[in-house]
């Protein structure tokens, strides 16, 4: 390891050797990786591939370390200037200082890397981009930090902002209409704002005293009822795929409007041709309503009571049948069907970061559809699981979609068919 006769820092009684590093690439949630020779990989937050760093060693652990960047020695030719001033210290973007078309890039290898684990040679086609790489979401949460709003760290308490870059113009709105009030009654605040429709509104969670607070914006007065959202009674209204959502506090929709509708139109065009559609993990309809306007026969399968009934109450309104929601568990509904033999020509699977379940991914196995679209927003969960569903299932193709501009998350759909001599599990 090449330490150029770099000085020591000290720390009280503490003496820390200051490291000089080359980085090789960059990983996925973990920062910059460099792997010098013979000892344990290194993790630096802020580093990028292809740069000479100086940094500290902050953590140790079994199989690598985690180093804080302290200088950029050589900078990589792809390194910008970051848009937002909360960066590098707010946790939500860790890639602004790169160039847009190398993180596609990037996020095409981790893509690429994750299935390779599981499937010798699969192909992974090139990232679709975003068409906004700023202010692209329609929904961000601010921690409170001293009755203000504020972000989250990478690591430690939340840092005080009262903007996020990432929201669109009318979110960005709705959140500077919170200055000057004091917000210590609840623990997060959640700003949304539809990307097309005129369609805003906060969500107050954690908090302690239902008391009106004394905010409104164009004659909206926004009020506290328990968990309580404002205007009262309000579904934020959002357009995909020409279908107006309803979707209701805490519930689940794409955060970026325009990139899901391409995101969307491949997932109908992987539906097309099939008469049963089980939607896993369907929210308040994303995937499941666009489908069955192409007259397929879709069951939505949301924990969410209250996103399943407005994934009902957007059926309605837009004339949609042939849908059915319903509000529980997909462990649970899955037993039941497998228990009742039911079947479906496609199976959509949508689950949060977090993944499949290993339980979930043997109960697909058991109900052994013809077809599998598992939409994933974490590579390293998706090849966990495409590890189990693997032992029956072949990828036909595998997209993935820029959802996320700026972060180290990136969405994929890989369509995944049975093979003939599988057979059931």
């Amino acid at each position: 390891m090449a330490r150029d006769e770099i000085p020591l820092r000290s720390h009280g009684l503490l003496t820390l050797e200051i490291l000089r590093l080359q980085i090789h690439s960059l990983g996925n949630g973990v920062g910059g990786v460099a792997r010098p020779s013979g000892e344990r990989a290194i993790f630096v937050r802020g580093a990028l591939p292809g740069e000479t760093v100086a940094c500290e060693v902050e953590q140790e652990r079994k199989s690598f370390r985690v180093a804080r960047l302290l200088e950029v020695l050589d900078p990589s030719p792809h390194r910008v200037k970051p848009p937002c001033p909360l960066f590098p210290d707010c946790g939500g973007c860790s890639m602004q200082h790169l160039k847009y078309g190398i993180q596609l890039e990037i996020k095409h290898g981790w893509v690429e890397s994750a299935l390779r684990r599981v499937f010798q040679g699969a192909e992974v086609n090139a990232v679709t981009a975003s068409p906004r790489v700023i202010g692209y979401r329609n929904r961000v949460s601010f921690d409170i930090v001293e009755g203000r709003t504020g972000l989250h760290r990478h690591r430690g308490d939340p840092i005080p902002a009262d903007d996020c870059l990432l929201l669109g113009e009318r979110g960005r709105v709705t959140t500077a209409s919170l200055a000057g009030f004091d917000l210590s009654f609840c623990g997060r605040v959640c700003v949304r704002s539809s990307s097309g429709q005129i369609s805003d509104g906060l969500e107050f969670w954690g908090c302690t005293d239902p008391a009106p607070l004394p905010l409104s914006r164009e004659g909206a007065a926004f009020e506290t009822r328990g968990v309580w959202t404002a205007p009262v009674g309000w579904n934020l209204r959002e357009t995909l795929s020409g279908i107006s959502f309803s979707v209701p506090p805490g519930g689940f929709m794409q955060v970026n409007t325009e990139a899901a509708e391409e995101l969307i139109r491949r997932v109908v065009w992987i539906a097309g041709g099939s008469r049963s559609v089980l939607d896993l993990y369907g929210g308040a309809g994303t995937f499941a309503l666009p489908v069955a306007s192409t007259g397929a026969s879709v069951a939505s399968v949301e924990s969410n009571s209250s996103s399943s009934a407005a994934g009902a109450e957007t059926a309605a309104r837009n004339g949609l049948g042939g849908v059915e929601f319903v509000a529980a568990d997909c462990r649970d509904f899955l037993m039941d069907a497998v228990e009742r033999a039911r079947r479906w020509d496609l199976v959509i699977a949508d689950p949060p970061r977090a993944g499949l379940e290993a339980g979930v991914c043997r109960l697909v196995l058991e109900l052994a559809p013809p077809r599998l679209a598992y939409v994933s927003c974490d590579p390293q969960t998706l090849s966990r699981d495409l590890r189990i569903l693997g032992s029956a299932y072949d990828p036909v193709e595998s997209i993935p979609f820029d959802l996320f501009p700026q972060t180290d998350s990136v969405e994929t759909v890989v369509l995944l068919e049975r093979r003939k001599a599988a057979g059931r599990a």
